[in-house]
């Protein structure tokens, strides 16, 4: 049987070759080539060609989630997450250790009411994750640089420990 990282490598070589640093590293990943390897040793390939799907999935999905030097751009959409609270915002200047992101105007649909049920702390929204917004660039907004993290495999806010991934995505977790 040919070497699991091997086979990794030759889906990632197919799939997304210019990720191909950061997707070897991504701790997802490596778990997944961790237990192929111990189901190999064991012979069950049929567990073996399931992960290696699944491996797939992720090699195929990785550069439409997930922003890293080979493929941060500027004038992409990002969110800026912060424990549960999320801001969306768009790449402004990209060096090679960091990104620079200006925050979005994020307008929530006027039709939206949290439903807060009396309980815990304060209460409960049980209709959190219903939020819709509209976003529009703001020339104005605050800007805010990332920096690359080794240890972490992804852009970082030093102070306020904020981290990016693509796409535009506004949240506010009403049950803090």
């Amino acid at each position: 049987m040919t070497n699991v990282k091997e086979m990794v490598m030759q889906i990632v070589e197919t799939v997304d070759a210019p990720n191909k640093e950061f997707i070897m590293e991504d701790r997802r990943i490596e778990r997944e080539i961790e237990s192929a390897k111990r189901f190999a040793e064991e012979g069950d390939q049929k567990i073996v060609n399931h992960i290696m799907e699944d491996i797939k999935k992720k090699v195929s999905e990785f550069d439409g989630k997930y922003i890293v030097p080979s493929n941060a751009k500027e004038g992409q959409g990002v969110t800026m997450h912060l424990y549960s609270d999320a801001h969306a915002g768009t790449v402004v200047k990209v060096t090679k250790s960091t990104v620079t992101v200006q925050r979005d105007k994020a307008t929530i649909d006027t039709n939206f009411r949290p439903e807060i049920t009396p309980g815990g702390f304060a209460g409960h929204a049980s209709n959190n994750d219903e939020q819709t917004y509209t976003y529009e660039r703001d020339e104005q907004g605050e800007t805010i640089v990332f920096r690359w993290n080794k240890k972490h495999k992804c852009y970082i806010h030093t102070s306020s420990g904020r981290k990016l991934t693509k796409g535009r995505r506004e949240f506010y977790d009403y049950n803090f």
